[in-house]
């Protein structure tokens, strides 16, 4: 699983970078996909409007996901 491990405890807000948030959406939805329909909404927006490139840095847990996500937006262009 992508999810984070943090290494250590702050009392400030930590972020996480956006490979590691488009990994766990992706990863929550192929969990739950009729459930997180949502998450998988938030990865095409990110990929098509910040223009995200096919070889974007995402946990290889989710890889195959991003890049059949990443292709299908493509074709449709």
């Amino acid at each position: 699983m992508p999810f984070p491990q943090p290494t250590t405890v702050a009392e400030q807000l930590q972020i996480v970078k956006l490979e590691e948030l488009i990994a766990l959406k992706l990863d929550s939805w192929a969990g739950r996909p009729a459930r997180r329909l949502k998450d998988k909404a938030d990865v095409n927006e990110l990929i098509l409007r910040r223009k995200l490139p096919r070889d974007l840095a995402v946990n290889p847990v989710v890889r195959a996901l991003y890049t059949e996500t990443w292709d299908a937006l493509q074709a449709e262009k």
